[in-house]
Parts: C-alpha cells; sequence; structure tokens
C-alpha cells in the first residue's frame, strides 16, 4: 500500500499576548449538544497586505479526556467563517478551540523519481463526482506542483505519465498536512452540557499553555486496507465480492481478470485491452480520449452512451491517462441499460485498481486521495 510522501517538522506554539489579538470570534461560550458552534475571522492586516488566499485551522482538543479534532478553513481576504453543529456524541465537558492562521493555501507537491522533464496528465475527481483532468511538466529533477486548488472533503488524484520508457513513482505531499507554519494563533475554552466547574472561560487561567501542532498533523494518511479471507476462490471472484457494493454487482457484467491473468498489465492501454473482447462495445479514439458505444441502441447521438467508472466513481472526459493497465484488478463490462445511475439506460464499463492484501500482484499506484478544506456548515461529532 503506497503511503502519501510526507515532509513534516512538529511545531509547538506558544500563546504570546502579541497573537491573541482576537481576530476570531465565536457566538457564545456555553453550549448544549445540537447548538451551532459560529466562527467568525478577521485578519484585517492579511487584507491589508493583500494576502487573498490563506487557511485557517482549528484544533479541538477535550481538557479533560484529550480527544482531538481538526478541522481547516479557506481564507479570503483575511476572512472566513464557519459552523459546527454539536452533535449529540459530544460529551459535556470543557473544550479548547485552538485556532491558527496560516498564509499558505492548498496545493499538492509531488516528485517523479526519475530525471528530466517529464510530461504527466493527472484527473481530479471530487465528492460531488465532477471530473477535471489537465497535464503539467516537472522540472529536470521531478518535481511538479498543482496550485490554484480549492474544493471540500477528499478528492481523488490520478497520475500517469503517457510515452514514459519506464513506470514512474509518484509521491505526493500536501504543504498544509507536511510542514506547518503558523502567522497568528489564539486559543478559547468552552463549555458543552453540564459542567462541575467554577473557574473561569479563558485561557489566562493557562499562562503557559503550548498548542501541540504536531499531535493534530496525520502523517501516515493512506487508502483503506481490506483484509481478505482466505478462500479457494480465484482471487478476481475473492476481489469482486470485496470490493464490488450495490449495483455493480449486477450478474450481467463480463468480468476480466487483472489479478492472476497479465493480458490488461501487458496491454499498452485498459481500452485498447478491451477493443475487440466484448461483443456489441464500439470504443473510438477522439480528440486525446475516447467515445464509447454500444452497437443496438438509438439513445446517443455521436457520442458515448457508455459510463466509465474507477473504483466505482464515475469518470467523465476519459483518456489512457486514467490508470496504469498494471494498476488493474479487475474489468467489469454492462450491457445496456446497467442501471448503475439514475436512469441507469447506458452501458457501463467499472475498472477496480489492486488494493489491501491484492496490491502484492502490481506495483505502485500512482492515485491518491488528497484532504481538502472542511465545510463551511458541518458536524462536530466523535468519529467511530
Amino acid at each position: 500500500m503506497k503511503r502519501w510522501t510526507f515532509l513534516f517538522t512538529a511545531l509547538v506554539l506558544t500563546l504570546s499576548a502579541e497573537s491573541q489579538g482576537k481576530f476570531i470570534t465565536v457566538n457564545k461560550q456555553q453550549y448544549q449538544q445540537g447548538d451551532t458552534l459560529s466562527i467568525s475571522c478577521n485578519l484585517a492586516d492579511y487584507k491589508k497586505d493583500s494576502i487573498h488566499f490563506a487557511t485557517l485551522y482549528l484544533f479541538i482538543e477535550n481538557i479533560d479526556t484529550k480527544q482531538l479534532w481538526r478541522y481547516r478553513y479557506p481564507m479570503i481576504n483575511g476572512e472566513s467563517k464557519a459552523s459546527l453543529v454539536i452533535d449529540s456524541s459530544i460529551s459535556d465537558g470543557r473544550y479548547r478551540l485552538n485556532f491558527l492562521a496560516s498564509k499558505q493555501f492548498f496545493s499538492i507537491r509531488g516528485n517523479t523519481g526519475t530525471e528530466g522533464k517529464l510530461g504527466l496528465d493527472y484527473a481530479m475527481v471530487t465528492q460531488s463526482k465532477q471530473t477535471i483532468s489537465n497535464k503539467l511538466t516537472t522540472d529536470v529533477n521531478g518535481n511538479f506542483s498543482i496550485k490554484g486548488l480549492l474544493y471540500q472533503d477528499t478528492s481523488y488524484f490520478i497520475f500517469s505519465a503517457p510515452g514514459a520508457k519506464n513506470d514512474i513513482n509518484i509521491h505526493i505531499r500536501t504543504p498544509l498536512d507536511s510542514l506547518f507554519v503558523s502567522d497568528n494563533s489564539i486559543s478559547q475554552i468552552i463549555e458543552i452540557g453540564k459542567v462541575q466547574s467554577v473557574m473561569p472561560l479563558t485561557i489566562e487561567n493557562e499562562k503557559n499553555y503550548e498548542i501541540e501542532v504536531d499531535k493534530f498533523i496525520i502523517t501516515n494518511t493512506t487508502l483503506p486496507d481490506v483484509l481478505v479471507t482466505a478462500s479457494k476462490k480465484k482471487k478476481v471472484d475473492m476481489f469482486n465480492a470485496q470490493f464490488s457494493s450495490g449495483v455493480f454487482n449486477n450478474p450481467n457484467a463480463r468480468i476480466f481478470d487483472g489479478l492472476e491473468d497479465d493480458h490488461i498489465a501487458q496491454s499498452p492501454g485498459i481500452f485498447q485491452f478491451l477493443q475487440g473482447r466484448v461483443a456489441g462495445l464500439l470504443i473510438t479514439p477522439r480528440n486525446g480520449g475516447y467515445i464509447f458505444q454500444w452497437r443496438g441502441t438509438s439513445n446517443f447521438r455521436g457520442g458515448s452512451n457508455v459510463d466509465v467508472y474507477v473504483d466505482e466513481i464515475k469518470i467523465n472526459n476519459v483518456g489512457d491517462f486514467i490508470l496504469n493497465p498494471s494498476e488493474v484488478a479487475m474489468i467489469k463490462v454492462y450491457p445496456p441499460p446497467a442501471y448503475l445511475t439514475a436512469g441507469g439506460q447506458n452501458g457501463a464499463i467499472a475498472i477496480y485498481t489492486k488494493r489491501g492484501e491484492f496490491e502484492e500482484y502490481g506495483p505502485g499506484k500512482n492515485r491518491f486521495k488528497v484532504l481538502g478544506y472542511t465545510p463551511a456548515e458541518t458536524t462536530w461529532k466523535v468519529n467511530k
């Protein structure tokens, strides 16, 4: 399982009087479960200095149990607003809200492990299933960066190097996760529910309090592992049982094995492999991508009437960059109507990538789930 490569620097911030300027306001200090914690950030100096894009972190700590939560929000011209609905799973008690502002904005930096400039294709798939594809070129040391990204929750990034002589093994890092630099900080204490305390709700009671940022930073995020129990079934059948969910279990699908059969891995591209192998499926290259058509259906006008999915996420603007054939564990092809999405009259191609115990059968994947910003309105709850 490939892990993200992070360059991490632990940083401990001591709250000085200068850092405690009231650039943060919250709507109140005492809450009940079900209430909304509203946060407003206003850093006038950022706007004055034309720092148009920055990041606000909120690290929450239960003072008694030491439970931790982390959130981050984009700041535009020094301003940011957010709301946290306090879930019933949040226990009564005193909580420290640690706010830190950084002049950094979200970006992805990476390296291919190769020398010389190299052209890369990448696709970004958002939580709303929108697909954005683009190209970039590394420097002579294999470094690259993607800037100007703003999205909520997580997105799925897929990299490939068309025409590369050898397989590449990309490592990425996001500076917001891996190299923390704070320019302003402030802490506040709030109470939730019934609290047996007469102490004032002020950080002044803890003159020597330090925000230990390193305990809030995630340094080993990976794609999920899945354990597979022993079985005499074929590996592709075991994989299918583990990773095909819901409507993707349609028994009419034709399955191609990428685990014990090397025909997919040895193909120049996934869609070249499928050409001529499925009766009724026509795959036509067009403008750097493909048109997918199923004979005998008339619900398209020269375009595709076959949808493409990677790990059950629908992909638009499909091209060869989508995956290296050696990363494929299984391909399922569904005749129309596949009914994989609302309406569902199209046919479908579902591509599944190697993961968990099955990853030993292929090289490292150049695909990542990358954490973005916290939604402006979300629920604060205990993660199970």
